[in-house]
């Protein structure tokens, strides 16, 4: 009893409906990488022929409905203004705005850092052994749909060099650790730009 006031109490979805297609093109990419993955091991001329058939069917669904999501939120003004601001970072696209819109949208979290931890991206990296020099990995704890989102966008960043402090504080860390302080720092930036609905300030934020 004494952990009640600080468990977070559960809030169903107020877009059940985009909830579950945002779902379902996480799904859909997932078997395309799959598929993908299995027509480069295959030999056989019958089965590399079925695996581009399902991968091309897989395109055509995931086009569809990465356009149903896009249509949804455009409909909801609210909505569309949080979904264009998100677009506004560096590294963040379609796909990862309107993830993160459904989670900012949906929960209440009251700070960034809790939204960070929501997402299993806590400065916490877990590593093989003892050495700190071994490289980095993903903590198994968190929304991993959420934190699997953010990993290309970072990746982005990382190569565009959207935050040169960031990474050149952390120059001398394996690059995996680099990720995913820039995976925590795309995070905090989408939680603070919905708050204050507002679109990416270069200054404010790539300084920081």
């Amino acid at each position: 009893k004494r952990h009640l006031d600080k468990l977070t109490p559960f809030k169903p979805s107020e877009n059940p409906t985009l909830y579950k297609l945002i779902s379902l093109l996480q799904q859909l990419k997932q078997q395309q990488n799959e598929s993908q993955n299995r027509l480069h091991a295959a030999k056989d001329t019958f089965i590399r022929a079925t695996h581009e058939a399902i991968i091309l069917l897989l395109a055509k669904q995931i086009d569809q409905t990465a356009k149903r999501i896009d249509l949804m939120i455009q409909q909801q003004d609210s909505l569309n203004t949080h979904y264009k601001n998100l677009q506004t970072i560096p590294g963040i696209g379609k796909d990862t705005a309107a993830i993160l819109l459904n989670h900012l949208t949906d929960k209440q979290f009251k700070t960034a850092n809790k939204f960070v931890s929501f997402a299993g991206l806590s400065p916490r990296i877990e590593q093989s052994g003892t050495s700190v020099n071994k490289k980095g990995r993903l903590s198994r704890y968190g929304h991993r749909r959420l934190k699997r989102a953010l990993f290309m966008p970072a990746l982005v960043a990382y190569r565009i060099k959207a935050f040169p402090k960031l990474v050149q504080n952390l120059s001398k860390k394996p690059k995996m650790i680099v990720i995913v302080a820039l995976m925590r720092k795309l995070a905090k930036i989408a939680y603070y730009i919905h708050k204050t609905q507002k679109p990416f300030e270069k200054m404010r934020y790539q300084i920081a």
